[in-house]
C-alpha cells in the first residue's frame, strides 16, 4: 500500500467539502443571479428575482463595520503591571493610528464580513509585507481555503492550505519560487498529458487545476506539529512538484497566520456555521414565486382571456387594437381575486426572514398578529431580547477579532519598532520605545453593546443623572465619560477641568490688561468666564488705587469701560450672579474709601468711582 503523502491529505480535505462547496455555490448565485424558474407557464411570463438575501447583506454590513468603531480606538491594550499604564496609553495611541492609517485593514475587513455573510465563514490572513514595509491583511475567499473538516480551532489544525491562482507574470514576481521554463510548463493548468494523477481525481476549477493553460494553481501548505508550522509550498498537479523549500514560520507569535471569522457558533466544524443566505434561502424563494404570481396576473389583467357567447366564434382567436369593433357577444374572462394580498403576504414574509436572520431592529421588526396594539412593556421586553441577540452576534465577531489584533499587535512589535510617531487628535505624537512590548493583553476597544447608540446615550444620561455632584464620583472623568458616548473627539475639545479653565481665562485677561491701559477697544465675548475675567480687571483697579501713585486717567478709563462693558454683557447671560457680583465689590469699595478717611489719606492714587452699565443696584 503506498504511503499518504501531505499531497493526498489535502486531495481527500478538497474531496470531503464537496458538500460545502455545491452549497455555497447556490448561496452566492441566489445573492447575485438568483435562482431561474425551473418552467415557465407560458411563454414571455415573469421570472423576477426577489433580492431578500443581498439586501439583508446590505443591512448587516454596516453593524459589523461598526464594531470597528465602538471606542474612539480600535484596541485596549492591558499590561501586566500597573506601572506601565500611561505607556499603554501611548500604545494603544500608537497602534490605532498604525492600522488605521498605515494597514489595508479597515478595507480588507469588509470582504471578510461579506464572506462570513454569504457563507457562513471569512478569512483573513495578517503578515508582514516587506516590500511595502506595513503589515498587509489579505481576505481569503473560503472556498481557496482549505481545512479538515472536523477542525474547530486554526491553530490546532494539523494542516492548513491557502490556494492561489496565480498568471505567469505573477509567478515570475516571486524570487523565491522555482523559475524554470521546463517546470513551469509541468505546473501551468492541468498539467502536461504525461502527468495523468490529476485526471484520477475530479477537477475542481481553481483549487487542483485550471483549464486555463496561463494560470498556475499553488498550494500554500501550512503544516504543523507541536505548536510549531512550517510553510510548504506545493503544486496540485503532481506530489513530487515541489514550487519552493520549506519555510519556517517567521513570526514571533509563532501561529498559522489566519484568523476565521464564523458567522455563529452552532456546532463544532470549521464547515459548520451557516450564512445569512441560507437561512433566507426558503424565504427569498417563496417571496420570488409571490412576485412572479403578482407579474403574471398583472399580464392576465392589461392583456385579458376573452371568451363569447356566439357559437360561430367558438375555436377563433380573436385579436383587437384599440379603436376597432368588436363582435357581438365578446366578454373578458373573470379569474375571481386571488386568496390573499400578494402585496401584504411579500411584506409578512420580509419581516419573518429579517427575524429569523436576526436583524439589528431593537427586536420588535416584526409584525403585530394580536387583535389590541402592542403595549409600552411588551415593546420595551421585545426590545431587550432583541438587544441581547444582536448583541450576542457582536460578541461572536469581537471574539475572532480580538484575534487579529493580537496578531496585529506581534507584528508591530516584531517589524514597526523604527517607527514610533504617530498622530492623535491631529496633533503630533512619539510613543516611548519603552511601550513597545509584547507584554500586553489586547483586546477590541469599546463593547459589543456599542452597536446601540441610543441604548448607550440612555445609560450615560442615567448615570450623569445619578452621580452628578456626587463626591464619591470623579465630576471630570464623569463628564468625559458621558461626552465620549456622543463623540470621543468631542472629549478632548471640550472638556476641561474647571480650575485649569480658569486659570487659562485668567492668563489670557491679564495678557489683554496693558492694551487696556493705553486705550484699546476690546470687547468681552460672550462664551468667556465673565467672573474670572472680572476678577482680574477689578484686581488691577484695586492695585492701582492702592498703589499712591497719580492714575493715567486713559488707562482707568479704558479698565472701567471694559469692565463695565462685561458687566452689562454678563447680566444679559445671568442677571442674578452678575448683581450679586457686583453688590459684593460696591461694599469693598466702600470699606475701603472708609479706611482711607480713617487714615487720612492723601487724594492722589485714589480709585474714582464708577458703576456698571445698566445701573447693578
Amino acid at each position: 500500500m503506498a504511503e499518504t503523502t501531505l499531497h493526498d491529505l489535502v486531495h481527500d480535505d478538497l474531496k470531503a467539502r464537496k458538500t460545502w462547496e455545491d452549497r455555497h455555490a447556490v448561496w452566492y448565485k441566489m445573492r447575485h443571479q438568483g435562482i431561474k424558474r425551473a418552467r415557465k407557464p407560458y411563454a414571455g411570463a415573469p421570472d423576477l428575482h426577489f433580492p431578500l438575501a443581498d439586501t439583508i447583506l446590505d443591512k448587516l454590513k454596516p453593524f459589523y463595520y461598526r464594531q470597528l468603531f465602538a471606542s474612539e480606538l480600535l484596541s485596549d491594550l492591558t499590561p501586566q503591571r500597573p506601572q506601565m499604564e500611561e505607556y499603554a496609553r501611548h500604545a494603544e495611541r500608537w497602534f490605532d493610528h498604525e492600522l488605521k492609517s498605515k494597514t489595508n485593514l479597515l478595507s480588507e475587513i469588509l470582504y471578510v464580513i461579506d464572506a462570513l455573510l454569504l457563507g457562513g465563514v471569512g478569512i483573513c490572513r495578517p503578515y508582514w509585507n516587506a516590500q511595502r514595509n506595513r503589515i498587509q491583511h489579505d481576505a481569503i475567499d473560503p472556498l481557496h481555503f482549505i481545512v479538515p473538516p472536523e477542525t474547530s480551532d486554526l491553530q490546532e489544525a494539523g494542516r492548513m492550505v491557502h490556494v492561489e491562482c496565480l498568471t505567469r507574470d505573477q509567478y515570475a514576481q516571486r524570487k523565491a519560487y522555482n523559475q524554470d521554463e521546463s517546470f513551469i510548463k509541468k505546473i501551468c493548468g492541468r498539467g502536461p498529458d504525461t502527468l495523468t494523477k490529476t485526471r484520477e481525481r475530479e477537477l475542481r476549477e481553481g483549487l487542483n487545476g485550471t483549464a486555463d493553460k496561463d494560470r498556475i494553481v499553488v498550494w500554500n501548505v501550512w503544516e504543523g506539529h507541536q505548536g510549531k508550522w512550517v510553510l510548504k509550498t506545493l503544486s496540485p498537479i503532481d506530489k513530487e512538484l515541489v514550487i519552493m523549500p520549506p519555510l519556517k514560520n517567521p513570526f514571533a507569535h509563532g501561529m498559522a497566520p489566519f484568523v476565521d471569522f464564523p458567522r455563529e457558533l452552532k456546532e463544532k466544524g470549521f464547515y459548520a456555521s451557516r450564512g445569512e443566505v441560507e437561512k433566507v434561502a426558503q424565504f427569498e424563494k417563496y417571496l420570488c414565486k409571490l412576485w412572479n404570481k403578482k407579474g403574471e396576473a398583472l399580464d392576465f389583467f392589461a392583456t385579458p382571456l376573452l371568451t363569447s357567447d356566439d357559437a360561430a366564434a367558438e375555436g377563433k382567436n380573436i385579436h383587437f387594437s384599440p379603436g376597432e369593433f368588436m363582435p357581438k357577444g365578446i366578454r373578458r374572462v373573470d379569474f375571481g381575486q386571488p386568496p390573499l394580498a400578494l402585496d401584504q403576504e411579500m411584506a409578512s414574509v420580509r419581516g419573518i426572514a429579517e427575524q429569523r436572520v436576526g436583524m439589528p431592529d431593537f427586536g420588535i421588526g416584526g409584525s403585530n398578529t394580536g387583535k389590541d396594539p402592542r403595549t409600552a412593556t411588551e415593546i420595551d421586553q421585545l426590545a431587550s431580547l432583541g438587544g441581547i441577540t444582536t448583541e450576542l452576534r457582536a460578541h461572536v465577531f469581537r471574539l475572532s477579532l480580538q484575534r487579529l489584533l493580537a496578531m496585529d499587535w506581534s507584528l508591530a512589535v516584531q517589524y514597526r519598532g523604527h517607527s514610533l510617531d504617530y498622530l492623535y487628535e491631529q496633533a503630533p505624537a512619539s510613543m516611548p520605545r519603552a511601550a513597545l512590548h509584547d507584554k500586553y493583553q489586547v483586546t477590541v476597544g469599546g463593547s459589543a453593546e456599542s452597536w446601540n447608540k441610543q441604548l448607550e446615550m440612555q445609560k450615560a444620561q442615567a448615570l450623569f443623572t445619578h452621580a452628578k455632584n456626587d463626591g464619591y464620583y470623579d465630576q471630570l472623568e464623569l463628564r468625559k465619560v458621558y461626552t465620549e458616548t456622543l463623540n470621543p473627539r468631542w472629549v478632548k475639545r471640550l472638556v476641561r477641568d474647571p480650575q485649569q479653565q480658569a486659570n487659562s481665562e485668567q492668563q489670557d485677561e491679564m495678557i489683554k490688561i496693558p492694551a487696556l491701559m493705553e486705550g484699546m477697544p476690546i470687547k468681552p465675548e460672550p462664551q468667556q468666564n465673565h467672573q474670572v475675567r472680572a476678577e482680574v480687571v477689578f484686581a488691577k483697579l484695586q492695585q492701582l488705587s492702592q498703589s499712591g501713585a497719580p492714575v493715567d486717567p486713559i488707562a482707568q478709563q479704558g479698565l472701567v469701560g471694559y469692565l463695565n462693558a462685561r458687566l452689562a454683557l454678563w447680566k444679559q447671560l445671568d442677571n442674578k450672579s452678575a448683581t450679586a457680583w457686583w453688590k459684593e465689590k460696591q461694599q469693598l469699595i466702600k470699606q475701603q474709601a472708609e479706611q482711607r478717611q480713617q487714615q487720612q489719606a492723601q487724594p492722589g492714587g485714589q480709585l474714582l468711582p464708577f458703576a456698571a452699565a445698566g445701573g447693578a443696584r
